[in-house]
């Protein structure tokens, strides 16, 4: 657009060679004409957010919860026994059961 611009093509040619309409080339040049060669590019926005690693990443996460961890269970004796009666007795219906 610019270079036909450049070349005094009226905005109804670019817009009907670019396949847009009027208004469009007429912001497009108006665009470069107020910032040069940085209005022609693109500006992203939105997306996946950034992939963070190494300090970076530790950083964030240092005030995050972190994952369980195994921890070791004291159990009572009484738990114990208790537990131990339980697996008894099933074992002894299996042993018991019809076949």
């Amino acid at each position: 657009m610019i270079l036909l611009s450049a070349q005094t093509t009226t905005p109804a040619k670019i817009a009907e060679v670019a396949f847009t309409s009027e208004d469009r080339v007429r912001d497009v040049i108006h665009n470069f004409n107020a910032d040069g060669f940085g209005s022609l590019y693109p500006k992203y926005a939105g997306g996946r957010r950034a992939v963070h690693a190494g300090p970076l990443r530790r950083r964030k996460c240092r005030g995050r919860a972190q994952p369980a961890r195994a921890a070791v269970i004291r159990v009572s004796a009484a738990a114990r026994a208790s537990a131990a009666m339980v697996g008894s007795r099933s074992r002894r219906a299996e042993r018991f059961a019809p076949s």
